[in-house]
């Protein structure tokens, strides 16, 4: 008597094979390529019973003759079956042709109808489906942006610069840094202020955005991160943040490329949140391999500005790479903290659009003229070249008052000339709102 085939079924990106007639299931997980060798971890369940009774777990080369034979022998001693080494057999024939088949192929099919806008989850930061990052340096707000993106989708309403064209969806906050009380503080802090300003008509719930700590490299857990996912039906994957969630060198290509493999294995839109590289004012970029800068479909540096002993500073976000157009002019959001001396009211963080340009040590990375602008937006007023240039100077690069003048020269469209050789901005220019 032949051996029944099995009734197969997906286990998030593992396999169920289930063998009614010989009352059997096999679940294969952790499926890897490695060299010439393709390996599994297969756990073993007799079906006799209503509840699945657990045989035997091993984890073992599937193209391994003397694998299955030892696989099959085991089995043997704890339940009687006519032929374990044939169903052992089809498990990783079966297995291996399902882990080769990859996806299927589709035709591109007719023309767009959809707006570009629906290719976003968040407009302008969370492109739909793909793998975003956001990056800067330690404390420059990557994570307070991150709970309020998080927020707005599990809401699915827009605010500020941010806009949701397909509504919401189930969020889940994997975090590889710290513990869930930190990150939950954070997200009832931004909910407060959302919820308490008169000025803003959202409403938000942390309650129901889903959390996990991670202490294994992504790569290692995808499986079980795809299991939460599709029992909670999350749309967004939030990994804070990628140089733990890399599980080793950042710096080696082979490392990045396994991360981003496994976030295109999960199948949902993922926003990564990661350090920045030692480079200089222009050239920020992800820490560690080129391959996160290449690799991600849009990315977006993250700096601050504030003065100490301020419990405010603002945000500034640069677009450092969209697929599909241009960049985006840069954002910039206000945080104000009231987590302390709240007198008397809940604490709460609140969270305002702003406008970068009037903080001009956040435009130090923008075109020469955009920088003059802001600084005279700040002044609100007309300026010597030379005053300009000293508001415009950095310790790591020195303007003098000739580059001023000469970028002044060259967009007369901007700005123009007053009276003692001062400037101001252009009425009707760029930059005259």
């Amino acid at each position: 008597m032949g051996i029944s085939l099995p009734t197969f079924s997906q286990n998030g990106v593992g396999y169920k094979f289930l063998f009614e007639q010989e009352s059997v299931q096999f679940v294969v997980d952790r499926v890897r390529d490695k060299n010439d060798s393709t390996s599994a971890e297969i756990t073993v369940y007799s079906t006799e019973d209503t509840d699945p009774s657990f045989l035997h777990r091993t984890r073992m080369n599937l193209l391994s003759t003397t694998a299955k034979k030892q696989l099959s022998s085991q089995l043997e001693t704890r339940v009687k079956q006519d032929d374990w080494g044939g169903l052992v057999e089809m498990v990783c024939h079966l297995s291996i042709e399902k882990h080769r088949q990859g996806e299927p192929v589709e035709a591109i099919g007719e023309p767009p109808t959809e707006p570009a806008e629906k290719d976003w989850l968040v407009y302008p930061l969370i492109q739909k489906g793909e793998a975003n990052i956001i990056f800067g340096k330690g404390s420059d707000g990557k994570t307070y942006l991150a709970c309020l993106l998080a927020l707005l989708v599990q809401s699915g309403q827009d605010y500020a610069h941010f806009k949701l064209p397909n509504g919401g969806t189930q969020v889940m906050y994997l975090d590889f840094e710290t513990e869930r009380a930190r990150i939950g503080r954070r997200l009832w802090w931004i909910a407060n202020g959302l919820n308490s300003d008169k000025n803003i008509v959202i409403t938000v719930d942390p309650s129901k955005i889903k959390y996990r700590r991670c202490t294994q490299a992504i790569y290692n857990d995808v499986e079980n991160i795809q299991k939460e996912i599709l029992h909670h039906n999350i749309g967004l994957a939030i990994i804070d943040s990628v140089g733990f969630a890399c599980g080793g060198e950042p710096e080696k290509a082979e490392v990045v490329l396994r991360y981003f493999t496994a976030l295109r294995t999960l199948g949902i839109t993922t926003l990564s949140i990661d350090h920045v590289s030692k480079g200089g004012e222009n050239g920020a970029t992800p820490f560690g391999s080129v391959y996160k800068t290449n690799c991600a479909r849009n990315s977006w540096e993250i700096r601050k500005h504030q003065e100490h002993g301020d419990d405010w500073f603002v945000m500034g976000m640069y677009n450092k790479k969209e697929n599909d157009g241009p960049l985006m002019p840069p954002l910039a959001m206000k945080l104000n903290f009231y987590t302390h001396d709240t007198n008397g009211s809940v604490p709460h963080v609140l969270m305002h659009k702003d406008d970068i340009r009037d903080t001009p040590e956040l435009m130090a990375n923008q075109p020469q003229h955009a920088q003059i602008a802001a600084v005279l937006r700040k002044h609100h007023g007309l300026m010597h070249p030379d005053d300009i240039a000293e508001a415009i100077s950095t310790e790591e690069k020195k303007v003098t008052a000739q580059n001023i003048r000469s970028t002044l020269s060259k967009h007369k469209d901007k700005f123009y000339a007053g009276m003692d050789g001062k400037y101001g901005i252009a009425a009707g220019g760029k930059y005259d709102n």
